[in-house]
This record gives structure tokens, C-alpha cells and sequence, in this order.
């Protein structure tokens, strides 16, 4: 009896200790936590890059994309323009733009400096993928040009302007636009766009 006992005993003992888990769970739930972690994380990089190129880069947070632009202006003079712009969505909210520019030109023999500041609201995407979008903002519209003076000719003129446009259907590294703006000064320019973001 005494003998079966330690025996018993022994047995107990010697037998396979299961590896044990410092995080109190079996490790095919272990397994499970760390797929769902690989899962999540491929979901929120597709969610960041859903977008499009709005989703560029950040500033405090925010989306915003930058732009090379050239265009035509016309009704206050013949001439083109060649810029920059930048465009920020606040708020998280993707139909609502903060867009500005600075755009240099030539327009009937003067040297022009157009710049502009302007809010935009896009539409709904269309069935062919394109996005149009409407808005307005504050101009500052200055040329100048040499009519024989020392310090030559030149004027400034500040106005509101409407902004109406489409967003071409793109890869999601770049964005082209076309738009057409209506400035609200004595000449009424009026200013055909072409931008394509980077």
C-alpha cells in the first residue's frame, strides 16, 4: 500500500507542467489578439489612404495638398498665368476646402500678380468620377507695367470673386482641377484655371 502510494506520488510530480501563459490565456487566444492587432492596423491604413490625394499630408492634423497651376485670363485684358496653391480641409470634414494661391502673369503688355484666398465646397461625386465644387474668397489683383515714368505704372485692385469647377477623376497621388473665377473688381476679369497637385 505504501509502495503504490509514492508511486502515485512520483508520477505527479514527474508529469508535464503546460507552459505557462503571463498574459492568464491559452496561447491560440494570444494568436487570435495578435491577428485582430495585423487586421486593424490594415484597415486603418486603408481608411488613411482612402482619400485620395487630399489625404497627402497633415498640417496640425488636417488634410491638405499642394498644387502647380497655369491659366488664361480674360474679359479685363488677354494674358496667362502660371502659380502655386494649397488647399486645407478643417475639421476632418471632406466637402470643405481653405484654398489659396499666388499666381504670377503677363496680361496685355503688364506684368500681373494675382493672389487669392477662398473657401470651397465640394459636391457629390458624379457616376464618371469626377467632383465639382463651388465657392469664393477675397482677390488681390496688382499689375504693373513701364509707360516711360521713373517708377512706372501700376495698380492694385481688392475684390470678391466666385469660384465654380470640377475635379478630374485621378490616381490617388495626384489630383487635376479646372476651374473658373469670376472677379467682382471695375474690369471683371474673368480667370480659366488648370491645376494638378502633387
Amino acid at each position: 500500500m505504501n509502495a503504490a502510494m509514492l508511486m502515485l506520488v512520483a508520477s505527479t510530480f514527474a508529469a508535464p507542467q503546460a507552459p505557462s501563459n503571463t498574459l492568464g490565456a491559452t496561447p491560440g487566444t494570444r494568436l487570435m489578439s495578435h491577428t485582430t492587432f495585423v487586421q486593424d492596423a490594415k484597415l486603418l491604413l486603408s481608411q488613411t489612404t482612402a482619400g485620395g490625394a487630399k489625404a497627402k499630408g497633415t498640417v496640425a492634423g488636417k488634410a491638405f495638398s499642394l498644387a502647380v497651376q497655369g491659366g488664361l485670363t480674360f474679359n479685363a485684358g488677354t494674358g496667362f498665368l502660371v502659380g502655386v496653391g494649397m488647399s486645407l480641409q478643417p475639421g476632418g470634414n471632406e466637402h470643405v476646402e481653405v484654398m489659396g494661391d499666388f499666381n504670377f502673369g503677363r496680361v496685355s503688355g503688364s506684368n500681373l500678380f494675382y493672389i487669392s484666398f477662398n473657401g470651397l465646397y465640394d459636391l457629390n461625386k458624379t457616376s464618371s468620377g469626377m467632383t465639382p465644387f463651388v465657392g469664393g474668397g477675397l482677390s488681390i489683383y496688382h499689375f504693373s507695367v513701364n509707360c516711360g515714368g521713373f517708377a512706372g505704372c501700376s495698380g492694385t485692385s481688392t475684390s470678391f470673386q466666385l469660384i465654380g469647377g470640377i475635379q478630374l477623376a485621378g490616381n490617388s497621388e495626384h489630383v487635376m482641377r479646372l476651374s473658373v473665377r469670376f472677379l467682382l473688381n471695375g474690369g471683371n476679369p474673368i480667370v480659366l484655371m488648370f491645376g494638378y497637385s502633387f
